[in-house]
Order: C-alpha cells, then structure tokens, then sequence
C-alpha cells in the first residue's frame, strides 16, 4: 500500500515560475502565451502579484538553490504546499501555472514506478495545488485554451528548447487525461481538445520526437489507435535457480525517448534532484526499471521491466537470502518493501537499520536514470522510511 503524505506536506515537481533560471520549462508560464502561432511570446518567469489576474503563487524556495539543497525531501514537500490562505483566492488561471511549474512535477511522475496515471493519482494526492485544481469547475476549459495557443518551436530552436515545447505539452496532456477534467468540457470542446493533442503529436512527429513518453500520454489520453502505441511485448527472465519471472520486453526503436525528450528529462532530474546526496549516472531511459536493474541486469542496454510484485520471486525461491548481518556486503540487493522500489548496496552502514548512513545505486522509476545516492534520499514514493529488507547471493554450503 503507497503511503501519502496528508495535510500541509507534498513533493513538488517543479517549483513555479521562478525555477526558469535554472530550468526553462518551468518558466514557459501558461499565463505567457498569447496564442499567436509565434513562440516568442513564451517569455522568462516574472514573480507574479496576487493582486492581479496572473496571481500564481511563487514557491518560496527554488530547486538548484542553496536553500533548496539544504531541505530535506520532507522539508522540501511542506514548503511547497500553497498556503491554505491563498488557495481558494488564486484565480484558474493563477493555479494552472502554479501546477504546471510546481517544483515536483516532472521530478515525481519520471521517478514513479507505477506508470503516468498512477504517478500524477499519487502526486495529487499529496499536493493541494493540484486538489484545488481538479475542484474546479472550470479547470478543463482553461486548460484547453491555453494548450491550444501554444505555438510550435521554431526552425532554429535549440534541442533544449525543443525539449521544453516537448515537456510543456505533456503538462498539459496528463491533466486532459484525468477524469474529472474532462468532466467539465463540453462536447465540443472534448471533440477540440482530441483535435488539438493529436495536432501536437504530428508536430513532435514531424520533430521526430514523438518517442516513448510521448506515445504513453497519448495511450493515457486515449486518443493513438493501436499500432501507434508502445510495442512492449510480454516476455520471461529467469532467476539465478532458474524460477520463471514474467516480464515485458521493450522495443527500442518504438518505446524509447526521443533525443530531446531525453535531453529534456536529463534536465528535469538534474534540477530537482541533483547535489551531494544524489549523481545522475546514465540517462533517462525508459526501457527498463527499478526491479529490472537490480534484479535482472545491471546495464543501460536492459530492455527488461519487471513490475511489483514479480521481483519477489528473486529471493522466494532461494536465489536471494534475507541478509542477516552483522557486515554489510557491497552488492546486496535491497527491496522497499513497504512500496515498489529497488535498489543496489553500494557502501556504507546497514541500509536496513539506517538509510541515511547507506549509499544505493538504482534506476528511478520507468523514466528516470540510474542513480548513485544515499539509500534514504530517494523520491517520497519509494518511501524508504517504511522499511528496507536486504538479500545477498546464498553462502556454499560449509561456509
């Protein structure tokens, strides 16, 4: 059972309008856009008056700050909730660009193991912008009028600046994707909005990004016939002892990011999470995941995944041994058991007793990158406070 951080706490993806400095996406602003076919109008953040109609609210602290690094993953949720105070006061709009800039956005939804509609479920359930958001009434109709004014890149945009059209228009199709969005259009504004998204899909087609990710908001969005969607195919791995693991095996020529996606998702990882506790080591990839890497192949040409629970039957059937200590061995396989994540020992003190002293390597969700890191500094939906069981490779017998 995934445990939630209620009340004043909440992981935030991406904090709002001022992070453009050090992550342009955040700055790309819904407020910003006119609508004129032309992308000069998406301009820097500017801190925003609550006064006046563009009144989003300005996270207080920013990702890559000093302030930012010195916060725990904790700290970091509670200061980016929105003050109850403001929340009801801040116009649709307003809220529409606090969510699409909130400092978690991107960094929990490609870190999250359980695929795009559960990741963005998850996260709003811990983050009273987006709460605020769904409630209301006019949410879907403000929404689309801004999606629909976003222009396409130019000709002589940069990757980067590709990656940033790329990831604004998925911010906008994962909240199409919810339920109680579309609730609120009317028919034909559902019938402009499926025009719309698939108007942005052949853009990225004729960008040739139109990779993984954004072929799974699509899928989410329910708007690709079948042979556009991802090609993943189910597939077996064995154990070490030979027990079968049902698994899917993904295609890299349909499944995995385009260029710029990835550089893009490179960024979005780097900014929210990078600094002393944690280190990129490969890059975003979506064809393999957390129970894959530390289970089944250690390499970034994995195309494996393997969901919750099969992983289990890694140490159920005796290839794996519960670790029982009192020396902590490099290499020992960890399991979160009290949510869906994975991960590799790689030095320090007893991971089970105190993560905080442990370093892990593992893979970050279905999107993310390999990363080093301190066991404890993970996304908040790995949850290793909940518990972490270690596993080692059983001793011969007479040892």
């Amino acid at each position: 059972m995934r445990k939630f951080i209620t009340g004043a706490i909440i992981v935030p993806l991406m904090c709002l309008t001022i992070c453009a400095r050090d992550f342009d996406l955040n700055g790309i602003s819904a407020l910003n856009i006119s609508g004129s076919g032309d992308n000069t109008n998406i301009q820097p953040p500017r801190v925003l008056a609550l006064n006046n109609i563009n009144d989003a609210y300005d996270f207080p602290v920013k990702p890559g700050t000093a302030e930012w690094k010195a916060l725990n993953i904790q700290e970091r949720l509670k200061v980016c909730q929105i003050p109850e105070p403001l929340l009801k006061k801040i116009s649709t709009a307003g809220l529409i660009g606090t969510v699409l800039n909130y400092p978690f956005y991107w960094a929990n939804i490609l870190t999250a193991n359980s695929g795009l509609q559960q990741a963005f479920s998850d996260m709003a359930a811990y983050f009273n912008g987006i709460q605020e958001l769904l409630a209301r009434k006019d949410a879907g109709s403000e929404l689309l009028l801004k999606y629909r004014s976003i222009p396409p890149p130019k000709k002589e945009a940069t990757d980067m600046e590709i990656g940033d059209y790329l990831f604004y228009c998925y911010s906008f199709e994962i909240l199409f994707a919810q339920d109680v969005i579309r609730a609120g259009l009317t028919e034909a504004q559902l019938k402009a909005m499926k025009k719309e998204l698939l108007a942005k899909y052949e853009t990225r087609r004729e960008l040739n990004e139109a990779g993984g990710l954004s072929k799974e908001i699509m899928k989410v969005n329910n708007v690709l016939p079948q042979e556009n969607l991802p090609k993943e195919s189910a597939t077996t791995v064995y154990t070490p002892k030979g027990s079968t693991v049902p698994a899917r095996q993904m295609d890299p020529k349909t499944d995995e990011y385009g260029e710029k996606e990835m550089l893009k998702c490179n960024q979005l990882i780097d900014v929210a999470w990078l600094g002393p506790l944690a280190k990129r080591e490969s890059n975003c990839s979506l064809l393999y995941n957390c129970h894959s890497y530390t289970w089944h192949y250690q390499s970034i040409s994995n195309m494996i995944r393997i969901y919750k629970p099969n992983q289990q039957q890694y140490w159920l059937d005796g290839s794996y041994s519960p670790w029982l200590g009192p020396t902590v061995e490099s290499g020992m396989k960890l399991d979160y058991f009290s949510d869906d994540h994975s991960a590799i020992f790689v030095s320090g003190q007893d991971p089970t007793a105190d993560p905080a002293m442990a370093i892990c390597r593992s893979k970050w969700g279905y999107d993310g990158p390999v990363m080093w890191h301190n066991c404890a500094y993970t996304p908040p939906i790995y949850n290793p406070g909940g518990g972490i069981h270690a596993y080692t490779l059983p001793q011969p017998a007479g040892n």
